[in-house]
């Protein structure tokens, strides 16, 4: 989803912290080190969910509730940078509960949000450069679809 004409609602102050990439469930996984697994939540709803390629989003407990989504269901992340809202699935929890700003994507999302989350090699680092300074850039929704 991308309509840049829509009109925005107010920030929901949901996910204005530096974005980091969640390699779970990915073949990436070994870069995390000591990741506790690769386990994503929505294999028990959509096994065929595919991280590398489709665009999902890790949220904390508290920004799930306060949106009133499940696992599999769609939220929006609008990019408040160039005002484009980009469609993802809620596909696994993350972070702390009470957190409303922490959030992680997929690399399949993070390739759609055109952020970097390799290195200048190629190779695939664990997070986003902070030097990027997105603190800020993004907004979570609740789909209107949903």
């Amino acid at each position: 989803m991308s309509d840049e004409n829509a009109a925005q609602p107010a920030s929901t102050g949901i996910g204005h912290g530096e974005p980091a990439v969640d390699f779970n469930g990915t073949p990436y996984t070994s870069v995390e080190g000591s990741a506790a697994n690769s386990h994503i939540s929505i294999t028990r709803v959509d096994h065929t969910f595919d991280p590398l390629r489709q665009n999902g989003i890790a949220l904390t407990t508290t920004q799930a509730q306060r949106l009133g989504v499940r696992v599999g269901q769609t939220v929006v992340v609008h990019d408040n940078w160039n005002n484009r809202d980009v469609e993802a699935v809620y596909y696994d929890n993350a972070g702390r509960v009470g957190n409303l700003h922490h959030f992680e994507v997929s690399p399949g999302l993070a390739d759609s949000l055109n952020l970097r989350y390799r290195s200048r090699r190629g190779r695939v680092v664990d997070g986003v450069a902070g030097s990027e300074g997105m603190r800020g850039r993004f907004d979570i929704r609740r789909s209107q679809g949903r």
